[in-house]
């Protein structure tokens, strides 16, 4: 018996940026995913991240942030 091997997809960011739209707009992450065929598993990992991937790509963009206006 040997290992299941799966193969890992990929997804575009304006497809993952969608899912996110519409999983906060519903409230319900497994519906979204059912609608578009993909697992629900994703689109709950897409949430819980979603903050830390903006963060990541503000750091790795060398402009400096722009200052609070008081």
């Amino acid at each position: 018996m040997g290992k299941k091997v799966y193969e890992k997809e990929f997804y575009e960011k304006e497809f993952i940026e969608q899912i996110v739209r519409e999983a906060i707009e519903t409230g319900n992450a497994s519906i979204v995913a059912r609608k578009h065929g993909i697992s629900p598993k994703n689109v709950s990992y897409w949430l819980r991240t979603r903050n830390s991937h903006i963060e990541g790509c503000i750091k790795k963009t060398n402009s400096p942030l722009p200052q609070r206006l008081e």
